[in-house]
C-alpha cells in the first residue's frame, strides 16, 4: 500500500506513488486509469493490505497507532454496491502488533516512486 495515492502518468505510461503523512485507499480502473477514494486515514492509522472477497466486497487490513505508539490491527469490510464500510477493531494486550507486516499482493502492480 502506498501513502496518499498512486496515479497513472500518461506521458511515462506507468503508475507513480505519491507520498504524504496521511493515507488513503483508492479503487482504480486499470483500463481507464481513473480512481475513486474509498477510505482515508490520518497519520495515526494506515492500511497494510487489501483483498477482494467477491465482485462487490473487499477487506482492508490496517494498523492504528494508539497513544503509547503501540500498533493495533483492525480490519474493514467494504461493499462497492452498498457504498458501505464496516470496521472491526481488536482490543486487549494480545492484539498489539510486535513484528512487521509485508503485503504479498501489492508487488503484482508495477508502481514506481515519483
Amino acid at each position: 500500500m502506498y501513502s496518499s495515492s498512486i496515479h497513472y502518468d500518461e506521458k511515462k505510461k506507468k503508475y507513480i506513488a505519491a507520498y504524504d503523512i496521511d493515507s488513503q485507499v483508492d479503487l482504480g480502473g486499470m483500463q481507464n486509469h481513473k480512481n475513486s477514494r474509498i477510505y482515508f486515514a490520518g497519520s495515526s492509522a494506515w492500511i497494510e493490505d487489501a483483498a477482494w472477497i467477491d465482485n462487490d466486497r473487499f477487506i482492508l487490513a490496517g494498523i492504528h497507532s494508539d497513544e503509547q505508539s503501540q500498533r493495533i490491527p483492525y480490519i474493514i469490510i467494504g461493499s462497492i454496491k452498498g457504498k458501505s464500510l464496516q470496521a472491526y477493531h481488536c482490543t486487549g494486550k494480545a492484539c498489539i502488533q510486535t513484528i512487521g507486516y509485508k503485503a504479498a499482493n501489492i508487488g503484482k502492480i508495477k508502481i514506481e516512486d515519483d
